[in-house]
């Protein structure tokens, strides 16, 4: 089973608001433990994600996250060994995974943030 998520958030350190909660600590209407496959799109502004095993507390550090690598104009791939980051970068895919009870996303910096988080189970 895959899932779809979608949401935007203006202002820096905001939530970005997803779901039917509108909230982000849950991102469904139960906990999200059957998805461990996560791919985030940020389509405008860049987002930092934080996981919680318990569903209530967060650490201070975000998630690290597998970014696609990069293709110039040429079909050449300019970074096969991949890059990680700590927040997303342009409108490139980001990967992660893992078992959490909840996630949150929050904007970093003025712009706006857009994001798509495509989750899929084990």
């Amino acid at each position: 089973m895959t899932k779809v998520f979608t949401g935007s958030a203006a202002g820096d350190g905001a939530v970005v608001v997803m779901g039917r909660r509108g909230n982000t600590v849950s991102l469904s209407d139960g906990d999200i433990r059957d998805f461990t496959r996560y791919v985030l799109r940020a389509t405008a502004g860049q987002v930092r994600v934080f996981g919680s095993v318990d569903g209530t507390t967060f650490p201070a550090a975000p998630l690290v996250l597998a970014l696609e690598p990069a293709v110039d104009g040429s079909d050449n791939v300019t970074e096969p060994q991949g890059t990680f980051v700590a927040a997303t970068s342009g409108t490139r895919l980001h990967y992660f995974f893992g078992v959490y009870k909840a996630l949150k996303i929050l904007q970093k910096g003025a712009t706006g943030a857009a994001v798509t988080l495509f989750a899929s189970e084990r």
